[in-house]
């Protein structure tokens, strides 16, 4: 994203929140009206100097925080919604399971062929999900192993999926 829009987002998240916080130390949104307005007219306008770094930073700071929590929940955003990154996964391996007959919710993988891509895609995030879940490495091994995939690509991607 580039620096402008990135700014733009900072100071349009950011000034809503300084404005509610200065109306709140100032009794009301009339008061903080007022005293925002009286330190910009009455400096000639070098009291911006003070609100825009300061609507920067706070917004800067909430969406960061809105970020990290959504990365921590699962939640990520693409192409302007957010969606649930458990969902997506469960859905593409709900669609893989369907046509491979197998158990739904489990990465099938055909034992003739070499890993595509795709294959390893979904086998990393089914593993990550896993992972989030709660779900023992003993038990996602065993459950991947009966869907035919191999014990050395399931460590491999074990290790990709929780960053050891």
């Amino acid at each position: 994203m580039s620096t402008p829009i990135r700014s733009f987002k900072s100071f349009a998240v950011g000034f809503p929140l300084v404005f509610l916080c200065l109306a709140a130390f100032t009794g009301g949104l009339s008061n903080a009206f007022w005293l925002l307005a009286a330190s910009v007219v009455c400096t000639a306008g070098i009291g911006l100097i003070i609100w825009i770094p300061l609507s920067l930073v706070t917004g800067w700071a909430a969406l960061t925080l809105a970020k990290e929590i959504a990365n921590t929940t699962g939640i990520s955003s693409r192409d302007g919604a957010v969606r649930n990154a458990a969902e997506r996964t469960e859905a593409s391996i709900r669609q893989q399971a369907m046509r491979s007959s197998s158990p739904q919710g489990v990465v099938a993988r055909t034992v003739s062929q070499n890993t595509t891509s795709q294959e390893r895609i979904a086998l990393d995030e089914y593993i990550r999900r896993a992972v989030r879940l709660g779900h023992p490495y003993e038990r996602i091994l065993a459950t991947l192993t009966e869907q035919g995939w191999k014990e050395a690509e399931i460590h491999q991607a074990f290790q990709v999926a929780t960053n050891q």
